[in-house]
């Protein structure tokens, strides 16, 4: 498996000429040489970060600044974080990036002579249709929203995750449920917990079931929604998630490799799960 990468040369202006670098390629498995879904790609010195796609097929074009980007950086949860010269990459250097299985340890929690008797909601509930945040998104974006859940420390099951959406004019979308431990009261920087859906609604409350086994859950986390892939017939397209004002905040990040900002608002995104 080749990857390839294209140099390309865009005039702005008459006379000034930017130089534009695309990265290109496939992320792959060391373990079995397969595609690895959606991985998060970012240069390390620059504010550029995208997410592969499904096939494992990445493509990151970004301007050379001073100093220049020396270092990409790819990541996906359960597997170890490997990071890239830009020079080795458009060198053909490193042909293939392969990514070395290493699945992320949850959390354990001791249900033992605990009966789970009863279904709650936890998180901000609002509808709102006025206090919203969103994008206009941009396909395998990699950006995130996402607030703080709290659990509490008695042990619960997360059942499924509950997004309100104000508007979106996509035909479907692509997404990926990411849960953040936390760490001094500030989320980590890779997920505990990761869960692909694809969502049709255009507004409303969208409940995203998290498999078969329900995941334990225990102590304040960061439920975050992760926009991978967008479609759409429409040239310009808008998603907007519901918010709330006087909740516990809104985080969020356009890349994997940003650090964590917050807002004073709070996404309408809420948690169901056995107590």
């Amino acid at each position: 498996m080749r990857i390839t990468v294209a140099i390309l040369l865009v005039t702005l202006l008459p006379g000034v000429a930017v130089t534009q670098t695309t990265l290109a390629g496939t992320v792959i498995s060391c373990a079995d040489g397969t595609p690895v879904p959606y991985p998060s790609v970012y240069l390390r010195e620059g504010n550029r970060g995208v997410s592969g796609d499904s096939l494992g097929r990445f493509r990151l074009v970004y301007a050379p600044a001073a100093p220049p980007a020396n270092f990409m950086v790819i990541s996906s949860l359960g597997f170890a974080t490997d990071t890239v010269s830009v020079r080795r990459f458009l060198s053909g250097d490193r042909s293939v990036i392969c990514l070395t299985p290493a699945p992320a340890a949850l959390p354990e929690v001791s249900l033992t002579g605990k009966r789970l008797r009863r279904l709650r909601t936890l998180g901000n509930r609002s509808e709102s249709r006025t206090i919203v945040t969103g994008w206009s998104v941009d396909p395998r974006s990699g950006a995130e929203r996402g607030t703080l859940i709290k659990a509490g420390k008695n042990p619960r099951l997360l059942k499924r995750v509950n997004i309100h959406l104000a508007r979106s004019t996509y035909d479907s979308l692509r997404v990926r449920v990411n849960l953040y431990a936390l760490h001094d009261k500030r989320p980590e920087t890779e997920p505990l917990y990761a869960h692909y859906a694809t969502v049709y609604l255009t507004e409303g409350w969208v409940g995203i079931p998290l498999g078969p086994d329900p995941l334990p859950l225990k102590d304040d986390v960061l439920l975050t929604l992760e926009i991978v892939e967008a479609w759409s017939k429409r040239d310009k397209n808008v998603l907007l998630l519901s918010a709330g004002l006087f909740t516990r905040g809104l985080y969020h990040r356009e890349h994997r490799g940003q650090p964590w900002r917050r807002a004073r608002t709070g996404l309408s995104m809420t948690v169901t799960v056995w107590e």
